[in-house]
């Protein structure tokens, strides 16, 4: 649900509808999904009391009409929440479901949408349903205001197992409308109030469209979310609209590493500018520079980590492994490595002093490089030294040393060469 509210536009997975949208989570059940309403009632009230939050959503619910509910969300609008809530699964009228039931909430039924596009031409995923139709599991009735997509839907669930996975429901539905309301939020001029609510719902449901087929039999049709549409009233809306949302830094770093002493050049990128840059090289020593350098203590592998803040004061975080040694190698051996690009082609330039033969093998993470075997340094360049060709040997850092043809005890220590 947090995943398709504001999952961040960062190339990773998915993209939420507000991307990078501020989220509170607000622990209302068990670990097996079950609680009180005693205890949801109390986390719509810490909603109310903490103040600068303006969409709350609800992907919860159970049969029967609780008026603890409906009082609840209604000081939550009062008080300028817009309260968004799953209509539930059980293929039944959603006036007979809390909070699904209460009017000044927005309730959410489910669209079964396999391919995006209407027409009803998507073949199904996850699970059995037809295109463009309202999920077979999906409530229905006149407490509902609007639908959007519930089936197959892919986000940021279950991380902890290692990948992103697909749920169903309108708890999944419910979200997609709730990262709408967050577009429209962010373009008020000020905290919302009960008319800034309304005005949102309004929005959302006038916009939506009737792309799609209504099959639950209760004769009413309710509006398709569409983003588009909310997408086109945020830019049309002028000052006080809020236009688009801001967008968070991307953070990353290059390393060149000489011995113990590191440069380290950032390469983030945002499109408002950063403006604040914060490096920890994993061994208690930090910096404020945009493109420090740091001389480590010891020869071994870094985890450094570098935070970026942008105008908008939105963060993102980029960690590095970067290896370090001393450069001390078995019979005087010396190495260095300098990487650079060509043509979009990484390399690493490599030279070396101290042997006594004219050609030396290449190691590569303790694995000798057949193609570099017996290799000579090329004459003519200053210094003399070998283009190694690191493409095509996977990302990450890799440990390089040279050592005299045929000999494994005169060699290099093991530079680092990282991209």
């Amino acid at each position: 649900m947090a995943g398709t509210i504001g999952a961040l536009d960062n190339n990773i997975g998915v993209v939420g509808v507000a991307p990078g949208a501020r989220l509170w989570a607000v622990k209302v059940l068990n670990q097996n999904g079950s609680g009180y309403t005693s205890g949801i009632i109390a986390g719509i009230d810490w909603t109310i009391d903490h103040g600068g939050i303006e969409v709350l959503n609800m992907s919860l619910g159970g049969a029967g009409i609780s008026t603890a509910y409906r009082d609840a969300i209604d000081k939550a609008v009062a008080n300028g929440v817009v309260v968004v809530v799953a209509a539930g699964n059980s293929d039944a009228d959603a006036n007979n479901y809390s909070p699904a039931y209460v009017p000044s909430a927005i309730t959410v039924s489910a669209l079964a949408d396999f391919d995006g596009i209407p027409g009803g031409y998507g073949t199904e995923a996850c699970r059995q349903d037809i295109d463009d139709t309202l999920a077979n599991f999906s409530n229905w009735g006149t407490a509902i205001d609007i639908a959007a997509p519930g089936v197959c839907i892919k986000s940021t669930y279950p991380l902890e197992q290692g990948a992103y996975g697909t749920i169903s429901g309108t708890s999944m539905a419910a979200p997609h409308v709730a990262g709408a309301a967050a577009l429209l939020a962010s373009g008020a001029n000020a905290p919302l109030n009960r008319d800034g609510v309304e005005a949102i719902r309004d929005a959302l449901v006038t916009s939506g469209n009737f792309d799609w087929t209504d099959d639950s039999g209760d004769g009413i049709q309710e509006p398709l979310l569409d983003l588009t549409a909310v997408g086109a009233a945020l830019v049309s809306t002028g000052d006080g609209g809020g236009g688009p949302q801001p967008v968070p830094p991307t953070a990353g770093f290059s390393t060149i590493c000489t011995l113990l002493s590191c440069t380290f050049t950032d390469q983030s990128t945002d499109d408002v500018g950063i403006k604040g840059w914060s490096w920890d090289f994993g061994d208690g020593s930090s910096s404020n520079l945009q493109n420090p350098a740091h001389v480590f203590t010891q020869a071994t592998t870094y985890q450094v980590r570098l935070t970026v803040t942008d105008d908008d004061a939105l963060e993102d975080t980029f960690t590095q492994g970067v290896t370090v040694t001393d450069g001390a190698g078995a019979g005087g051996v010396t190495l260095e490595v300098t990487p650079f690009k060509e043509k979009g082609v990484r390399h690493a330039w490599l030279t070396w002093a101290g042997v006594t033969t004219t050609d030396v093998d290449i190691f590569v993470d303790e694995e000798i490089s057949p193609r570099e075997t017996n290799v000579l340094a090329i004459e003519g360049t200053t210094p003399p030294g070998y283009d190694f060709l690191l493409d095509g040997k996977g990302g990450g850092n890799f440990l390089i040393k040279v050592c005299e043809a045929g000999s494994n005890t005169a060699c290099s220590a093991k530079m680092p060469a990282v991209y």
